[in-house]
Parts: structure tokens; sequence; C-alpha cells
């Protein structure tokens, strides 16, 4: 513990003074870079729960100035009341079910009809309206929300699945993992609990995990995906092309499938080198035994266009948007994407 800002500074210079030094690991040198955000008690907070976001809000600050050190300074976080005030928000409505969760058709390419559903998580805040995933899931990975965000997910995903296969509707459902789930210990025992409690076999469920999740610590993550993989759930890395993963180590994982961003999709029929990404990538997939699944298939043109090009599934509005679960049912007896689930 530091009595003042001073001191809090010194220690800080000594940290970044250390870390500067090159570390040497089996032979090999590696060069750390760090950034430090400090937050005071009482000056800026006197619970401990907010005076760590607030030296989180610092440390980024740092990174932005590359200073190696910032303290905590409101005038430069015009965002951090808005964002304490979610985090509240968002800690009860994990706790009073006030989040759902929509589910978007994917569909089998060669044969015209769905093959599974992805899990959509979203918030009707009760003032805000509709408040993105992209807005929310941020916040809940820095405060640590997201482990209890994630369990919600699965849980609610798992039930579902399950009472979709109860009225004979057995397809996989899928749900998207962060690196901070990913590499929680506790993770698989979870999912495993969630699939016995529930009665489904693993193959019902498919996780989805970005690259640069994966890459985080490539190690840790082959060991945990292949016990995952061992128990039967479905793997895939999404948003494939967006991070800069190697390819030789996505070989090695024991994924089902990649997910082409819808980025480079929307623009594939105007953009030459967005079509070279999405052809080269199915190229690459089907040469590792990989599915491919292109988001973002809007119009019945890039249908045709990804069809021609030999995508194995497609998921976007063109075949239907995320829909509650009895829409879902609904859906399937209607639609002509329809029937093989069900």
């Amino acid at each position: 513990a530091v009595d003042s800002a001073d001191e809090a500074g010194v220690v800080a210079k000594k940290i970044l003074s250390e870390m500067n030094h090159p570390f040497v690991v089996n032979g090999h040198t590696f060069n750390i870079g760090i950034s430090i955000g400090i937050a005071l008690c009482p000056e800026h907070a006197t619970e401990g729960y907010t005076l760590m976001r607030l030296a989180d809000v610092a440390m980024y600050q740092a990174k932005t100035s590359q200073t190696g050190y910032t303290f905590y300074d409101h005038r430069q976080d015009s965002h951090s009341v808005e964002q304490l005030t979610l985090e509240s928000d968002l800690r009860t409505a994990i706790e009073n079910h006030e989040l759902e969760l929509l589910y978007q058709p994917q569909v089998d390419m060669a044969t015209g009809k769905v093959c599974g559903l992805e899990a959509l998580l979203r918030w009707q805040h009760p003032q805000r309206g509709m408040i993105s995933p992209e807005q929310f899931i941020p916040i809940a990975e820095q405060n640590g929300l997201i482990h209890a965000l994630t369990a919600w997910v699965t849980r609610q995903a798992v039930s579902q699945s399950a009472q979709w296969r109860h009225h004979g509707i057995r397809l996989p459902v899928a749900i998207n993992i962060s690196a901070k789930c990913l590499f929680d210990p506790q993770l698989t025992t979870s999912i495993r609990d969630q699939l016995e409690a529930h009665q489904l076999p693993a193959q019902y469920l498919a996780l989805e995990l970005t690259e640069s999740t994966v890459m985080a610590d490539p190690n840790r993550a082959l060991e945990i995906l292949t016990e995952l993989d061992e128990m039967g759930v479905r793997l895939a890395i999404d948003d494939f092309g967006t991070g800069y993963s190697s390819l030789l180590y996505l070989k090695r994982l024991p994924v089902d499938e990649i997910k082409i961003d819808k980025s480079f999709v929307l623009d594939m029929l105007d953009d030459r080198n967005d079509a070279s990404i999405v052809r080269s990538t199915i190229d690459l997939a089907h040469n590792m035994n990989l599915r491919v699944v292109a988001e973002g298939v809007e119009t019945e043109i890039l249908w045709h266009e990804l069809v021609a090009q030999g995508c194995d599934v497609g998921q976007g509005f063109y075949m239907g948007r995320p829909m509650r679960p009895a829409a879902v049912q609904d859906w399937l007896q209607r639609s002509p994407w329809g029937g093989s689930g069900s």
C-alpha cells in the first residue's frame, strides 16, 4: 500500500524500470511492455471494486498516451460515469433474468435446409432501450461479470436446445465464448454439468471463439479445446480473417469449422480483395477438412455466389433474422429453409 500519489508514482516507475529489462526464457529473449493505471483512495473512490474499475480506465489512458503509467482523471474519461451505471445495471439484469437469447438460423448450402442456430445475446434496458453486445460485453469483461454472463448464456442455450430436442427439433446451438471464459479452469466442468443436467448430447452445443481469443495463449487453448472436443462439443473459429493467427497453429486445433467474418462477405461482390479473402478462406478450410460458415448472407445474389464457391453453410438476413424461441419453431414450419431439424 502507498500513502500518497507521489509514492504511487515512485512505485510505478520502479515497476516500469524493472520490466524494461529483457527476459530470457529457454534461451529466447523477450521484451515486455506494460502500462500502469492508478486510482487513489479516497481521492477517486472508496470502494475496492470501483477503485479497480477506475484503475483499469487509467491503464487504458496510459496505453493511449504511451506514458507508462497514468493516474485516473475523470476529465479524460467522459464515459466512466455512464459505464459505471451500465455495470450496475448489467449486474442487476443478469441476476433478474432481464437478458434474452435470440436464435439465428444457419443453413446448409448444399441442401438449402437449416443445420444449426447461433444464440445471440440481447439486452433490452428498461430506460435506454436495446443495448448492443458490442457495448456491454467489453464492460462485462473489464469488471469480471463476463463469467456470470457466460454461465447464464450457457444455461439458457443448453436448456432451450434440450426443449427443442424433446419436441423433435434436433439442431445444434452455438454460443460465443470470450478469452477470459475460455481460460477459466471451471469452463469445461460447467459445460459438462449443464449438458448432464438437461440430458443434452454434447454434439448439440457448439462454442464459437475468435482467432484473437485462441491465440492469446495457444498452448493453453489447445489443451482446453482438446478436452471440449473429447466431450463431443462442436468448436468453431469465429470472425475468421480479422485476426493474425498462425495457420500452423490453427491446423493443430480440434475445431470443426471456421466462420468468415461478415465484413468480407457483405462487400465481396464489389470488392476484389474481399472476394479473394472469401474464396481463399473456403479453399484453405476445405484443405484442412474444416466446414466453412459465411456470415452476413443478406441477399439472394450473395447466397448463389457463395454456393458457387463451395461454401458449406450460410448465416444472414436472407435466410432468417435472429428470433425468439417460439418464432424459431414457427420459422421451421413455414420457411422453405426449415424442415431438416424437425
